[in-house]
């Protein structure tokens, strides 16, 4: 890479890895509901999908419920978003 390029850091994106194009579709299937739809992905290629890093505890929630364990790599961090829409989740059931 020479000097003069211009380097690109992003933060705050998480990258989901699959092992094929067929177990990212198999994925794409199970977050395909109505409540995940408004997450915020963008699919990479044949097996990759890129989204925002506070959402991705969501999209692991998501497919534990359906059986579907993905590693995590590297620290995740609690989300102010996250944690208001847990709060406020709280609030409605009392």
């Amino acid at each position: 890479m020479s000097l003069k390029s211009s380097l690109v850091i992003h933060r705050g994106v998480a990258l989901v890895m699959c092992e094929s194009s067929a177990v990212l579709e198999e994925t794409l299937r199970a977050l395909d509901t109505a409540s995940l739809s408004k997450l915020h992905m963008q699919r990479l290629g044949d097996r990759a999908l890129a989204m925002p890093a506070h959402e991705i505890e969501i999209v692991r929630r998501a497919l534990e419920e359906r059986g579907i364990y993905p590693k995590i790599v590297g620290t995740l961090e609690e989300s102010s978003e996250l944690l208001e829409e847990e709060d406020d989740d709280e609030e409605q059931a009392q």
